[in-house]
């Protein structure tokens, strides 16, 4: 199966990458390395040049800065528009638990990187209502090797005999996977 992979090069992608390169072929596009998704013409230009059975859109910018979701909703919005004109088989979006701010399970984003990713399901949404097929990922905290969440920060301050730094009053609670669960 042919496989196209955004954002190869992060937490995610890299373990994704390292599951899959065995058995499917891929094609890895990340923007540290090799393409911004925000250019329609280049994004096109390597769907028509790889023909992708599936989609896995993985890049994002973990970011609360306007310009970064504008340039998140560019992205999600060109790959649709090709895998739906080049008739890609599934498309998988990963979004995550941020989209329900602090209101379970309810979806009232408190950040722009929540809204973000609530506008980009909703988009998803809109081309699976165009008979693509579609599947929508809500990750909570991802952590695993090489990862920064907060089960990695805490990992590392257990091994070196350091307290661990709890915000707010310690009743929260959050959902956490391991990235080979994923």
């Amino acid at each position: 199966m042919k496989i196209l992979i955004t954002g190869s090069e992060g937490f995610i992608g890299k373990h994704l990458v390292n599951k899959l390169n065995t058995k499917h072929e891929l094609e890895l596009i990340d923007k540290n390395i090799n393409l911004n998704l925000t250019n329609y013409d280049k994004l096109k230009n390597v769907f028509l040049n790889f023909n992708p059975d599936i989609v896995i859109h993985l890049a994002s910018n973990v970011s609360n800065e306007i310009d970064k979701c504008i340039e998140d909703i560019n992205s999600i919005l060109n790959l649709l528009k090709i895998s739906k004109s080049l008739n890609v088989k599934k498309f998988i979006f990963t979004s995550s638990a941020a989209v329900y701010g602090n209101s379970y399970p309810n979806t009232i984003p408190i950040n722009p990187y929540g809204i973000i990713k609530l506008q980009c399901e909703q988009w998803c949404n809109y081309f699976k209502s165009e008979k693509m097929q579609i599947i929508i990922m809500r990750f909570g905290n991802v952590y695993g090797i090489n990862g920064q969440g907060v089960i990695n920060q805490f990992i590392e301050r257990l091994k070196n005999n350091l307290p661990l730094t709890i915000n707010g009053n310690g009743q929260q609670i959050r959902d956490y996977i391991f990235i080979d669960d994923i």
